[in-house]
């Protein structure tokens, strides 16, 4: 809505401020497609400003690389990419993952972060791999039921699926990546671990150790 009420005067130029950061990467390629298109149907500069450099391959003709309030390089984005010249620039390229990484290769960080590890959070020495999973899901289902209607005709019952036949393992100190976008049944699935929702169908088992427990009786 921000994005169409900016644009709705015509402007000769759009600064776009982070304007798909919110947004999952199928929708945010919806938004810079259109942007794209409106663009050139409107012979519109766009000063996109952005931590995203994906984005940046994808949309900028040229590049400005800011840090600390100053300029560090500029360019076309092809040169910026391909050939970058200041040190701050390559730290932020490979600080990003990418599909030609080899096997143990690690991204960089910018800057060091000191850290302390309290005995409260030191490890416990467990067998990962001969330990029962930590949290174990199977066959999770959830529907809700919404209604449909007006003011002159009665509302009618709709039952939307947002969880269907999910199971998973979690396993001691692993992180498991639950990805998909927005409205595919990611958050629904968290909330029926946390039990602030209640699944339809399906069972949900907690194990550190003790033994399992079924997270649905408790």
């Amino acid at each position: 809505a921000m994005i169409a009420m900016a644009l709705i005067c015509r402007p000769a130029l759009l600064i776009a401020d982070e304007p798909t950061t919110a947004l999952d990467v199928t929708v945010q390629a919806q938004v810079l497609n259109q942007l794209k298109v409106l663009q050139e149907k409107l012979d519109m500069a766009v000063l996109l400003i952005t931590h995203d450099l994906g984005v940046v391959a994808n949309m900028a003709d040229e590049v400005v690389v800011v840090y600390h309030g100053e300029v560090m390089e500029a360019g076309p984005v092809k040169e910026i990419f391909t050939s970058p010249e200041h040190p701050y620039l390559q730290a932020l390229l490979h600080a990003i993952p990418h599909f030609a990484m080899k096997p143990g290769e690690r991204l960089e960080s910018l800057r060091e972060v000191k850290y302390e590890i309290g005995s409260a959070l030191e490890r416990k020495n467990i067998d990962t791999d001969s330990a029962e999973p930590l949290l174990t899901i199977a066959n999770l289902r959830k529907t809700y039921t919404t209604r449909k209607g007006g003011f002159f005709r009665d509302s009618a019952e709709n039952k939307v699926v947002a969880v269907d036949d999910v199971s998973l393992t979690v396993r001691r100190g692993e992180c498991l990546g639950l990805v998909g976008e927005s409205g595919c049944g990611k958050t629904t699935v968290s909330k029926m671990i946390m039990r602030a929702v209640t699944p339809d169908s399906g069972s949900l088992t907690f194990d550190n150790g003790n033994g399992p427990v079924d997270v649905r009786a408790l």
